[in-house]
């Protein structure tokens, strides 16, 4: 091959990568995640998708491992000046796949950008693709835009998790109740544990807390709280692994109405130093009625106006 050819052809090779690498894409973002609980991935299009108009998508995953929580508009959608259209299904599709269909009526919008953000719940342990089974996307003459697509990925470990137990339950105004704090068989070694707790002082009163059931004999627990929030400090003798009982909490409500109990910190570590980054998921308390002398001294109010 001569010297004129060569570069002719190494031309032609650079010029049909930067074609191939600027072409219309959509993906997820993250395009590969490690999740527990709920978690959200984005739908985006590169900047070289423009006069997009309308769009419909199909995204498959395995539906024994994600269900689909909540898709809500992207940015692209939501900032546009006109009135977009926005709509998902994940049912009566094939194999029930999700259906996204979105439009910016009367215009177009360009990429970069976000279409849309699906939220996923993890089911059971596992892995799965999330696979753009169709992809069309339509300009505002309601002619086809080409585009290529990526697809995502998903491992699924639903026990890597820190939780509220019971996640929501009922007390009545006066009478002290215990919830626990619970970790899930996906977190192992664990040496360490803070944990900062919050509530609603104004209806529930935080009396105690003990060490969970689960926790190994030897273990150093520690506690102090008041004002809204509880302050909960763990070290392990050894280390424990999950599922079990960390922490148990007792309150007692002192106001009608419902309060969330939210692991608002949660640091993790095992015996080798290791960070763990579980899942949290919260609780939450209702509080009714008054105690038992209060509803007598209520009922005989009433009585004395019947």
């Amino acid at each position: 091959m001569n010297k004129t050819a060569y570069i002719l052809l190494t031309m032609g090779l650079v010029m049909v990568a930067g074609i191939a690498a600027a072409a219309p894409l959509v993906y997820l973002d993250p395009v590969a995640i490690d999740a527990c609980g709920e978690f959200s991935v984005d739908v985006v299009i590169n900047d070289e998708v423009l006069d997009l108009t309308g769009f419909d998508l199909l995204i498959d995953f395995d539906e024994t491992i994600l269900g689909v929580a909540d898709v809500t508009m992207g940015q692209l959608l939501d900032d546009y000046p006109g009135s977009p259209f926005f709509y998902w299904t994940d049912v009566g599709t094939v194999s029930d796949a999700l259906l996204i269909n979105g439009a910016a009526l009367g215009g177009s919008i360009e990429g970069p950008g976000v279409l849309a953000t699906i939220t996923f719940e993890c089911l059971t342990n596992g892995l799965t693709d999330l696979e753009f089974e169709m992809v069309e996307f339509r300009d505002i003459d309601n002619l086809p835009l080409p585009a290529t697509s990526q697809d995502g990925e998903v491992n699924a470990d639903d026990g890597a998790v820190v939780y509220i137990s019971p996640a929501s339950m009922s007390e009545a105004v006066d009478t002290p109740f215990t919830v626990e704090v619970m970790i899930g068989d996906g977190i192992a070694s664990m040496d360490e544990l803070t944990l900062i707790i919050t509530y609603d002082s104004a209806i529930l009163e935080y009396m105690t807390a003990w060490v969970g059931g689960d926790v190994p004999a030897g273990s150093t627990f520690t506690e102090s709280g008041g004002a809204g929030t509880i302050n909960i400090d763990l070290d392990v003798n050894v280390s424990m692994s999950g599922a079990g009982s960390v922490a148990v909490l007792q309150f007692k409500g002192i106001f009608e109405g419902d309060s969330p109990i939210t692991l608002d910190g949660v640091e993790l570590s095992t015996d080798t130093g290791a960070l763990i980054q579980p899942c949290i998921e919260h609780g939450t308390v209702t509080i009714y009625g008054g105690s038992p002398v209060e509803e007598l001294r209520w009922g005989m109010i009433k009585s004395l106006y019947r």
